[in-house]
């Protein structure tokens, strides 16, 4: 599937508070192992895009290199230029993931995703 149908959704995503966007606010989310899926624009800086493939092979988290640029990242979010974004929900990284990597290269991380994206629903259910 085309990358230019994930921009949308990442709108969504953002207004569902299921994503972070910006260098440091991605960082973070890696770090303290809440990002499950980071994507990168196409013409975000050297030292950017290294530094948050570098922390997130730490973490395991799958990086991905769209082919939009920082203004059509950060426009799908409502933002001015963005060069990163990390979603943080497993069901909405399993989508991504399933859309940026139909080759399957990732099949670990598409396990754990829909793991935890199981966990979340039983919960869910538990509650009502």
């Amino acid at each position: 599937m085309k990358q230019d149908s994930i921009l949308p959704f990442l709108g969504l995503a953002f207004r569902g508070r299921n994503l972070v966007w910006g260098e440091k606010t991605v960082l973070t989310a890696i770090r303290d192992k809440v990002a499950r899926v980071v994507l990168v624009a196409s013409d975000a800086s050297e030292n950017t895009v290294s530094r948050i493939t570098h922390r997130a092979s730490e973490r395991g988290i799958p990086v991905f290199e769209l082919i939009s640029n920082k203004a059509e990242l950060g426009a799908s979010l409502g933002k001015g230029a963005c060069a990163s974004v990390a979603i943080t929900d497993a069901g909405i990284a399993l989508s991504v993931l399933e859309k940026l990597d139909p080759e399957g290269n990732h099949v670990e991380t598409a396990k754990k995703l829909e793991k935890m994206k199981r966990r979340k629903s039983l919960k869910a259910k538990r509650r009502k």
